[in-house]
């Protein structure tokens, strides 16, 4: 069993992440034990479920404050993400299924067109789009989903 807590959490994900997966998976073998010299030759098992087999039981997350981003473009572009923000998220794993829960989630896109913010960083984007679209001028973003409070279970 494992539990892990912290008071904030933020982290990003996408196409461009996927770069460094074999890296990380090199990183997960050199964990993994090496197999018992009396054990017979198996087929080889993914990296997953050399995890698993490793980290067992009931596992537990909780974050005070939780920010995800789903990257739509490169690390450096942030901002340019479909962004998961919340409270109090907690996510229980069991051999029987899985538990979310989270309060006050906003789920946000980028405010603008991705070909708007391909304009030259020295000129500044036109303030009648930006008024047209009733945003700033750098964008804001757009609330897609609020959640005041959610528990879900996968079994």
């Amino acid at each position: 069993d494992g539990a892990v807590s912290c008071a904030g959490m933020d982290g990003s994900y996408g196409m461009v992440v996927l770069d460094s997966l074999p890296a990380l998976v090199e990183i997960i073998k050199r964990l993994q034990p090496p197999p018992s010299p009396t054990s017979a030759p198996a087929g080889q098992m993914g990296w997953w479920d050399n995890l698993r087999f490793l980290i067992h039981g009931d596992i537990r997350l909780c974050v005070e404050r939780l920010c995800f981003r789903f990257l739509l473009d490169t690390p450096a572009r942030y901002d340019w993400s479909i962004l998961l923000q919340c409270r109090d998220y907690v996510l229980d794993h069991s051999t029987g299924g899985l538990d979310v829960s989270m309060a006050d989630a906003t789920l946000t896109v980028p405010g603008l067109p991705y070909h708007l913010t391909q304009i030259n960083q020295d000129v500044a984007v036109d303030e009648d789009i930006t008024a047209t679209c009733g945003l700033d001028s750098k964008g804001g973003r757009h609330s897609l989903l609020l959640v005041p409070h959610l528990e879900a279970r996968v079994a």
